[in-house]
């Protein structure tokens, strides 16, 4: 793992990061970009295919394509910061339904399915972002007070 002189992780193996001057997470690699709205909220991420992102207020509600398809939806406790189920797809069946386990410091640590078989764990790395320890589903909240994107 290499850092910058800020602190930014720049790279983790064959994996190369990018910062803009707010010490956001601007390039993954070669071939993702983000991007931001005024606010600071993550806004756009174009890698293979273009993600937009949607907010209530700082909370991110969902995720969609840029033709409106809805890839996840998110919702949040009373908390600040505190995402709690995560909805695969546009429906909000059962069986698309995740529950999000956070520990004291707000950090996600285990992902479960809708009959609470954990499906990922998530243990702290050398950069303090939590990595995840089986690909099995993603999400973008891991590390506490930020949105992570693998």
């Amino acid at each position: 793992m290499t850092n910058e002189a800020r602190a930014n992780v720049t790279a983790i193996g064959a994996d190369d990061y990018g910062y803009d001057h707010r010490n956001r997470l601007t390039d993954k690699d070669t071939d993702d970009t983000l991007a931001y709205d005024p606010s600071g909220r993550l806004l756009e991420e174009d890698g293979s295919a273009v993600t937009w992102f949607t907010y209530a207020g700082s909370q991110m509600i969902a995720e969609r394509t840029t033709s409106g398809t809805v890839l996840r939806r998110y919702v949040h406790g009373p908390g600040v910061d505190e995402p709690l189920v995560w909805f695969e797809g546009s429906a909000t069946g059962t069986l698309n339904r995740h529950h999000l386990a956070a520990d004291e410091r707000g950090s996600i640590i285990a992902v479960m399915d809708f009959v609470d078989n954990e499906i990922n764990n998530y243990t702290p790395s050398d950069g303090g972002l939590a990595a995840q320890a089986e690909n099995k589903s993603d999400h973008p909240f891991r590390s506490g007070f930020t949105v992570y994107q693998p």
